[in-house]
């Protein structure tokens, strides 16, 4: 939601001032940016830490398995 609220006061500012609203602009598509890489990095370490936590579990049951 602020990604879009800053557009649209970049936007509105462009179309009041000339050149007005490319700061507000820039500071939207840098917080755009910085969401999208957090939910790159996000999705990456889930991934690490379930693979690992499934890895574990499969062990457990293979040597559950191998007790009678």
């Amino acid at each position: 939601m602020v990604p879009g609220l800053s557009t649209y006061r970049g936007m509105y500012e462009l179309s009041i001032v000339p050149g007005g609203g490319a700061e507000t602009l820039a500071s939207a598509m840098g917080v755009s940016i910085a969401l999208a890489a957090g939910v790159v990095l996000g999705a990456f370490l889930a991934q690490s830490i379930l693979r690992g936590a499934r890895s574990r579990a499969r062990r457990s049951a293979q040597l559950l398995a191998q007790d009678p």
